[in-house]
């Protein structure tokens, strides 16, 4: 999950639910700007560092974060990826859209984001929690990877007892057919 501060401040008790049934937590800034690319490295720090302030206090420690973020709509720059590096952070992205927040049904949900990954073959599908027909898909999306033999993975930090994978560019490109 990767979490608004705003959110988790409004909502520190399903912040912490999420964090307390084994999910892996990483943010995903403060008030969820759409102007990550125009900011300079600064104001990026600061909507950053607000929403990791955030998310920790919801989850009662910052040490409960993994050092994960994704940038509201991936606009990144230069700027916004320095002021991740230089705390730290890793940016994430997704390969998969569900539309799930265009006000689509559940079966759309379900019917988009299944052609798209077999589109590609495989892929790390993007998800936003708080929309109901995207609870509604999640089960039959489930299903569905099941069924065609797909593995769902949890993404973790590296640790003392958790080694770093090691991967290269051409293990993340789609399978050809």
């Amino acid at each position: 999950f990767f979490m608004v501060g705003e959110m988790a401040k409004l909502f520190p008790v399903e912040a912490k639910k999420v964090e307390s049934e084994g999910h892996t937590v990483g943010t995903h800034s403060f008030h969820h700007p759409f102007n990550f690319n125009r900011m300079t490295q600064d104001k990026a720090g600061r909507e950053i560092d607000a929403g990791v302030d955030a998310v920790g206090a919801a989850l009662g420690s910052s040490t409960k974060l993994a050092p994960f973020f994704r940038v509201p709509g991936f606009l990144t720059s230069k700027s916004t990826e320095a002021a991740l590096a230089s705390r730290g952070l890793m940016t994430w992205s997704a390969d998969v859209p569900s539309d799930d927040w265009r006000g689509i049904g559940s079966a759309e949900i379900v019917r988009r984001t299944i052609s798209r990954l077999e589109a590609k073959g495989r892929g790390i599908l993007l998800f936003h929690d708080i929309h109901e027909h995207t609870v509604q898909a999640l089960p039959e999306i489930l299903k569905e990877l099941k069924r065609n033999g797909y593995k769902v993975v949890q993404i973790v930090p590296a640790n003392a007892t958790i080694a770093k994978t090691a991967t290269t560019s051409e293990q993340w490109r789609p399978r050809s057919e």
